[in-house]
Order: structure tokens, then C-alpha cells, then sequence
């Protein structure tokens, strides 16, 4: 009988004062936990922001590349809003074509950012323009053959006029003038 008896009184359950002192240990584990789970979710939301403005920054300069690569000349724009112009002549087709690519941008945000855009007009077809993005500071600049592209984001243009900006540089296609009246 006194077996039983220790059977029983073992699985009767925990007394209060056990029951608390198990919520309170929880209660203090899951606090920081809770936190630390809280910073992994939002973290990567913020990071995906900024990617999208660094992967417009960066897609702007590698088409800038490739095109001043291309390019024999290069035309300097007229205004705040128009970066400048690409020229070039395919030949490795038959007929050859020409190719007259330009930067500018066309909306102004309140945040100081601006749209800018790739349009391209090959021989005398229409001109087809891409939206690159979001951009804060953009220039394209002609030094004898080298071309310098240079972007701030706009997510990181808010931290100073010390925010680093991306930058390229390319060489254009040797031969013929560089600029002026190409």
C-alpha cells in the first residue's frame, strides 16, 4: 500500500509556487528571443529596400559601359535634366546601322530623386525608351576618350553630402572624334 501511496502523491502536479517560478524562467527566456526574432524579420525588409535602389544604380552604370564601349562619339547634354547622348555605327551587320542612345531624366520627386531613362533610337526608327530608375545624382563626363558615369542612391543621398557614390569608367571606341560636332 505504501507503493501506491508514492505513486500517487508523485503525479499529483506541480504546486503554485513551482508553476510560477516555471513562468517566470519563460516568461525572461522568451523576451530576448522574441527581440532577436523580431530584428531577423525586419532587417532583411529593410535590406531589400535598399537593394532595389542599389540594383537600379548599378544596371544605370553597366548600360552607360556598355554603350561608351560602343560608343565612337559622345555628345555632353544641353541641360540639368538630359546627361548626354551616344553615338555610334554598327558594321558587323549588313546593312550597317546607326545607334543614338541618350541619358536624361523626365520627373523630379520631392525627395530630391529623379527617373531616369535609357532612349534608344537605331537608323531612323522610333525611339525606345527604358526606365532605368530611381536615381538621387547622376552624371555622365568625357575626359579625351574616357567616359566617367558616377550615381548616388537615394536612400543613402539622406545621410549627407558625404554618401558615397557608385561609380564607372569606360573607354570608347578608339578613333574619330570624341565629342563637339561628331
Amino acid at each position: 500500500m505504501t507503493t501506491s501511496r508514492r505513486v500517487l502523491g508523485s503525479s499529483q502536479g506541480l504546486t503554485l509556487l513551482e508553476t510560477a517560478a516555471v513562468m517566470l524562467i519563460v516568461a525572461i527566456l522568451t523576451v530576448p528571443l522574441v527581440a532577436v526574432a523580431g530584428r531577423l524579420i525586419v532587417l532583411p525588409l529593410e535590406w531589400q529596400e535598399n537593394l532595389g535602389t542599389v540594383r537600379d544604380a548599378r544596371e544605370a552604370l553597366h548600360l552607360v559601359a556598355s554603350d561608351a564601349r560602343q560608343a565612337a562619339c559622345y555628345i555632353e547634354g544641353d541641360s540639368e535634366d538630359d546627361y548626354g547622348t551616344f553615338k555610334w555605327t554598327d558594321y558587323t551587320e549588313t546593312p550597317t546601322r546607326e545607334f543614338r542612345v541618350r541619358y536624361y531624366s523626365d520627373t523630379a520627386y520631392s525627395d530630391g530623386s529623379r527617373n531616369l531613362l535609357r532612349e534608344e533610337i537605331i537608323d531612323a526608327s522610333p525611339p525606345r525608351t527604358i526606365p532605368i530608375g530611381d536615381v538621387s545624382e547622376f552624371g555622365i563626363s568625357l575626359e579625351e576618350r574616357l567616359i566617367r558615369a558616377w550615381v548616388k542612391i537615394p536612400s543613402w543621398a539622406e545621410k549627407g553630402s558625404d554618401a558615397p557614390l557608385l561609380g564607372i569608367s569606360a573607354l570608347m571606341r578608339p578613333g574619330g572624334p570624341a565629342s563637339a560636332d561628331c
